[in-house]
């Protein structure tokens, strides 16, 4: 799995030698370990959890300390583990350090772009 950052657009690469995923929230936990292996402190949540109001089934990646998240924005309209499967996953990073100004630029960087 190789992870690359372009501005606030993560793309996640598979690789002929990553196991094929079952799992979303392994997928996730994948994830999170790469990024940490690369010094990102992170941690993979439930956004319920730390009080959105969404569905009880949907996961992200935050920093410890509240500055940025990793999100699938269309999570209810594709499944993500098949879309790795089939070689490139990308999702994206919402910098909440942005302010109020910039709320319109948040919602528009969060559609998937998602390339086989």
């Amino acid at each position: 799995m190789k992870i690359k950052f372009n501005r606030n657009k993560l793309s996640i690469i598979k690789e002929d030698t990553d196991k094929k995923y079952y799992s979303e929230s392994l997928l996730w936990h994948d994830i999170k370990k790469k990024l940490q292996e690369t010094g990102y402190d992170v941690i993979k949540r439930l956004m319920w959890k730390d009080g959105h109001m969404t569905d009880e089934r949907n996961y992200y990646i935050r920093d410890r300390k509240w500055n940025y998240c990793i999100i699938d924005n269309d999570v209810y309209i594709r499944d993500m583990v098949n879309s790795f499967n089939d070689g490139l996953l990308s999702l994206y990073q919402i910098d909440w350090d942005a302010g109020v100004n910039n709320l319109t630029s948040c919602y528009e960087i969060c559609i998937i772009d998602t390339e086989v």
